[in-house]
């Protein structure tokens, strides 16, 4: 797996969610009976290079005020046990925190 490459990938993956309102990221997480919404969709490059990417969002803590979004991405080889990961944590006033 081209690291720099899946990492380029996987940024461009979560700033969609980093784009989204507070508001809408809550909509996804409350629209599932689970308490989280997860997104994952497979990308094949011109090299015949092919990652998964998933992007999970869950309430970061029990009182449901912070959303945590999670990125990751592997090529389906040894790397999906140990993807590359990012991730990001949003308040109810569209903070982000630990950045």
């Amino acid at each position: 797996m081209n690291n720099e490459e899946a990492k380029k990938l996987l940024r461009v993956a979560i700033q969609k969610y980093r784009d989204k309102t507070y508001s809408e990221l809550e909509l996804l997480v409350e629209s599932d009976l689970k308490l989280q919404h997860s997104h994952h969709e497979e990308i094949k490059i011109k090299n015949s290079a092919q990652y998964q990417i998933q992007i999970t969002a869950i309430w970061d803590d029990k009182k449901k005020k912070n959303i945590r979004v999670i990125g990751t991405i592997d090529d389906g080889g040894w790397r999906a046990f140990i993807p590359l990961t990012e991730d990001f944590i949003v308040n109810k006033n569209g903070e982000y925190i630990d950045e």
